[in-house]
């Protein structure tokens, strides 16, 4: 009769396989579920303070809330503003009240919103 003997690949190697599988295949699912068309962040135009003109660094995502569509702008450095999309010619209004912003319509189809002191350009399709 011979003996063997057995290191921990032998034995655990195919369960820690099936179970490194499927942890990877359950992040996957998790990943998949949880995105949507809001998690979508377009990029668009912005002034940020000490530039002159506007650069395509700054991003946009679009939500739902009980009050309608928000939009959540983002700078470079993780500043963020939300916008409350409105329908009565203003385009948006601060969606969290805290802070005035100043709407004017740009001449390349977009809005120019200017919160604190960075200036966002959205898109007007943005808004739709």
């Amino acid at each position: 009769m011979s003996s063997r003997t057995f290191d921990s690949a032998d034995v655990y190697g195919p369960a820690r396989m099936r179970a490194g599988y499927g942890g990877s295949l359950f992040a996957l699912v998790l990943l998949v579920g949880c995105s949507s068309e809001d998690d979508y962040r377009q990029p668009i135009g912005c002034r940020i303070p000490g530039q002159t003109g506007f650069e395509q660094a700054c991003t946009v995502e679009k939500s739902a809330s009980p009050d309608g569509t928000v939009l959540t702008v983002r700078a470079p450095d993780g500043e963020f503003r939300r916008f409350l999309i409105v329908k009565d010619g203003r385009g948006v209004i601060a969606a969290d009240g805290a802070e005035q912003v100043t709407v004017t319509r740009s001449d390349r189809g977009s809005i120019d919103v200017l919160a604190g002191e960075i200036t966002w350009r959205l898109p007007v399709g943005v808004l739709g």
